[in-house]
């Protein structure tokens, strides 16, 4: 009876929930409670110190900062090496019915500004009438040592292997000087082109920031790739 009397007691111990608590066992539900409710239920936000941005704006700007030094040093050699075309920014021919033509321009006339924007090659100038399809661009003309204004208004015309909408004034461009540069030369040729191209994605983001960019300036790297496939078919000048 005396052993019975143990082990109902120790039943009670166990399914009585009247019984006495197990001393070890609840002390330690309780702790683990306890850790539960201090337990934050997220974790805390990192602060972010100026210690810390630093390096962030470091790591995101070296990419360009790479693309820019690699392409200045390509330019140099390019130029060094292979040369380069100079072509002035003077008409040649205005052909007839075009939008040159309509504003008034002229064979050797010598474009010295347009929207403001200096011009020092034939190059400069193409750039900005392929950028306004029927939007008017003024340009500063120097005719027989007469400065003039003229105002332009190139044709939109359908570029369907760029499928986009591209500027045409209706100009043709003398044949320009072809040659190789020394490296001072070379260095500052390559400076102004690397300028160039910064300030013609500066224009093109501008473009999509205020949505006046068209859907074929937007692209990926597949689209790269074409472009690099295009360029390499025409010679590594190109490719470079």
């Amino acid at each position: 009876s005396q052993a019975t009397g143990s082990v109902a007691s120790s039943k009670s111990l166990v399914f009585n929930k009247a019984a006495p608590k197990i001393i070890g066992i609840d002390n330690k539900n309780e702790n683990l409670a306890a850790i539960r409710r201090d337990k934050p239920s997220h974790k805390p936000a990192v602060k972010v110190t100026p210690e810390r941005e630093v390096p962030g704006i470091a790591i995101v700007a070296a990419g360009p900062i790479a693309n820019f030094i690699l392409a200045f040093i390509l330019f140099i050699g390019l130029y060094m090496g292979a040369g380069k075309l100079f072509v002035p920014p003077i008409i040649d021919e205005v052909l007839p019915g075009s939008a040159a033509e309509r504003a008034g321009l002229q064979a050797n006339d010598l474009v010295l500004k347009i929207n403001q924007n200096r011009v020092s090659d034939f190059n400069d100038f193409r750039v900005f009438i392929f950028e306004s399809p029927d939007k008017p661009i003024e340009m500063m003309i120097d005719r027989s040592g007469m400065i003039i204004d003229v105002t332009a208004v190139p044709d939109s015309i359908y570029l369907e292997k760029l499928d986009i909408y591209a500027g045409q004034l209706g100009i043709r461009s003398p044949a320009g000087e072809f040659r190789r540069l020394g490296i001072s030369e070379a260095i500052s040729e390559s400076a102004l082109e690397c300028w160039s191209i910064t300030v013609g994605m500066v224009r093109g983001i501008s473009r999509l920031i205020t949505g006046n960019a068209q859907m074929g300036e937007i692209g990926g790297p597949v689209r790269i790739a074409q472009f690099s496939r295009d360029a390499a078919l025409q010679g590594v000048t190109s490719l470079v």
